[in-house]
């Protein structure tokens, strides 16, 4: 009987180790089906086959999400032009106002000599995404955000402005200075605070944001960054609308 048990708990054991491996091959399959290369290349036969059924629209939008996931999962720390986050912004905004459709208007002013200004990747989007998830989303029309690129001295300055709720003072000193938990319901992760931190550490100085914001009179953020020099880019494709 012992050697009858021995070879039962021996049996036992690689019968476990057999479930063990089996598991971490289901695991590898589920990680290389969600690569980002195979997720890509789905939303890329998705876009073409809604194209051949006539859904142009349909078609657009999933480029449009195919785009922001490359873009959102390039190295952060490498510096990007404002036009590159412009690019960014107007998918995401196609993504957003096919949600809200005509509830929410999205306007865009920017002086095309700053557009080739370095800045930290993913800079932003995040407040673009705060302004409609937490600014305007309940406003049933009438909302708008404005996003304004341009000159200010020797700065270039960056101003998202809302029309929507506003945030109280204890939330606007919260974020202004880096204190507390703020809610930022961004899909990339990144919340204002987090930019704010990143701005620091790519520019080395502090008090680059102000904050203006006010109960049911909306919220206005302004960034000023000093010019930088170019360096080296990312290389980051995009799909193809064709």
């Amino acid at each position: 009987m012992s050697t009858d048990l021995s070879i039962l708990i021996e049996k036992d054991k690689q019968s476990l180790e057999m479930r063990r491996l089996v598991k971490e091959l289901e695991l590898l399959a589920l990680q290389n089906q969600i690569n980002p290369h195979f997720l890509f290349n789905t939303l890329n036969v998705l876009s073409k086959l809604a194209i051949l059924e006539g859904a142009e629209k349909t078609s657009d939008l999933i480029v449009s999400l195919s785009n922001l996931l490359r873009y959102s999962l390039q190295k952060l720390d490498k510096p990007v032009t404002l036009q590159e986050e412009l690019d960014h912004i107007r998918e995401y905004v196609t993504i957003q106002q096919a949600r809200f459709r005509d509830r929410i208007r999205f306007d865009l002013h920017f002086d095309a000599s700053v557009l080739q200004q370095q800045i930290p990747a993913l800079t932003i989007q995040p407040f673009i995404e705060n302004a409609f998830l937490h600014g305007v989303a309940d406003m049933e029309d009438g909302a708008i955000i404005v996003l304004t690129l341009s000159r200010a001295n020797e700065d270039v300055q960056i101003e998202i402005s809302d029309n929507g709720k506003g945030m109280t003072e204890e939330t606007r000193l919260s974020v202004l200075h880096l204190k507390g938990e703020v809610e930022s319901g961004s899909s990339t992760g990144l919340g204002m605070q987090n930019v704010f931190r990143r701005l620091q550490l790519f520019y080395g100085k502090e008090g680059m944001v102000e904050i203006n914001s006010n109960i049911g009179r909306g919220t206005t953020i302004t960034i000023r960054i000093p010019v930088k020099k170019e360096s080296e880019q990312t290389d980051v494709s995009v799909v193809d609308r064709g």
